[in-house]
C-alpha cells in the first residue's frame, strides 16, 4: 500500500486536505474535492522513491492515471529520486 496526501496551495507552501492509503491494487478516491489547483504526495513503503505529482482537479470530479513508484538507489530514497521522476501537471 502507498500513503496519499492531497494538499492545496496555502501561500508559498501547501496544506493536507486528505490522507489515505491505497487498497492492495493501488486504487484511491479522495471523494468529494472542490475544483481546482492540488498537488498529490505518494509515499511508498521503504525503498521507494517519494513523489509529488501537481494536478488540476476539474469540474467534472477525478480522472484516473496509472503511477509507478521508481526504486530508490537506497533506503533514504536519494535526492536523485526527484530527478528521475518528471512529472507535468495531470489534468483530472
Amino acid at each position: 500500500m502507498v500513503a496519499v496526501t492531497l494538499q492545496e496551495p496555502n501561500g508559498d507552501s501547501f496544506r493536507d486536505v486528505k490522507s489515505l492509503a491505497t487498497d492492495g491494487t493501488g486504487k484511491f478516491d479522495f471523494g468529494k474535492v472542490a475544483a481546482g489547483k492540488y498537488r498529490m504526495v505518494f509515499s511508498g513503503p521503504r525503498g521507494f522513491c517519494h513523489v509529488t505529482v501537481p494536478s488540476k482537479l476539474s469540474e467534472k470530479g477525478w480522472g484516473g492515471f496509472k503511477l509507478v513508484l521508481p526504486v530508490a538507489a537506497s533506503d533514504s530514497c536519494p535526492e536523485d529520486c526527484d530527478e528521475r521522476v518528471k512529472i507535468d501537471e495531470a489534468e483530472l
